[in-house]
């Protein structure tokens, strides 16, 4: 998980570069190698590998289930947890950007901006999230997914290079796309656009919505992006394994799990 070559049994794990999103990852590997569940709080609470270590003896056994799939429904889905905290959230006047997770990439070499479009429109078949818009009923706020062709993404060109400061002024329009507010009723919440500052250079501004993404899914996105356009120069299938599940089976079961409790 830390990405480091040795950990020692007093080694502490935020000391050796773990973060939350880092713990969160943690705490999935202990659960499927030991069969016990070490929750957030608790890595949090015993940081060193001995402690922890003692924690995970002290710890009962969890059955491990599968998540299963939900039907279709018109009518829309349940939200997770943390959705249901960030739509609330989203509601309140004055949020501005709190909630927007952004990227600026610099790209070099020869970049095929139809490519990597379709590269963008094959991630979003892949990931029914990054279609899904939320949109408030008589049965409370519900999660939709919308059609790969309703989604309304499209990837945005522009060439700066015969403006003076192309790079500084592509900066400035990623910011500007990156600070724009979302409809979260209608999607899409997410943006793209390539700036080309040079022969061979460009700046990528990226931004989605915290409410179907998080820095984590950002690190997922950027290698199956990368994973499809290659796939789309080469004439070769991309080397990715098949989705058993989306996010909404995974909130659907979050809440049947908590009623359950």
């Amino acid at each position: 998980v830390l990405g480091v070559e040795q950990v020692g049994v007093l080694d502490n794990f935020f000391e050796l570069g773990g973060h939350s999103l880092k713990a969160v990852k943690l705490s999935s590997l202990i659960q499927d190698e030991f069969g016990v569940h070490i929750a957030l709080k608790d890595i949090f609470a015993d940081p060193v590998l001995c402690d922890m270590a003692v924690a995970i003896a002290n710890s009962s056994g969890v059955v491990l289930e599968g998540i299963p799939g939900v039907s279709d429904s018109a009518s829309g889905y349940v939200l997770s947890s943390s959705q249901r905290r960030l739509w609330v959230l989203s509601q309140f006047s004055g949020v501005g950007t709190a909630y927007h997770v952004p990227g600026t990439f610099v790209l070099e070499g020869d970049v095929c901006v139809s490519a990597l479009g379709r590269s963008f429109a094959r991630v979003l078949r892949r990931h029914e999230i990054l279609r899904t818009v939320f949109r408030d009923s008589a049965d409370g706020v519900r999660q939709h997914v919308l059609g790969a062709d309703e989604v309304g993404f499209v990837l945005g060109e522009e060439d700066l290079r015969g403006e003076g400061g192309g790079e500084s002024e592509a900066l400035l329009r990623a910011s500007a796309l990156q600070g724009e507010a979302f409809d979260l009723s209608a999607g899409p919440l997410l943006r793209g656009r390539l700036y080309r500052v040079g022969e061979s250079r460009w700046i990528f501004g990226f931004v989605m919505h915290h409410i179907i993404s998080d820095g984590w899914s950002m690190g997922i996105l950027v290698r199956e992006l990368l994973a499809y356009y290659r796939s789309e120069q080469d004439g070769t299938e991309a080397d990715l394994v098949d989705l058993r599940i989306q996010y909404r089976d995974y909130a659907s079961w979050q809440q049947s799990s908590l009623g359950a409790s």
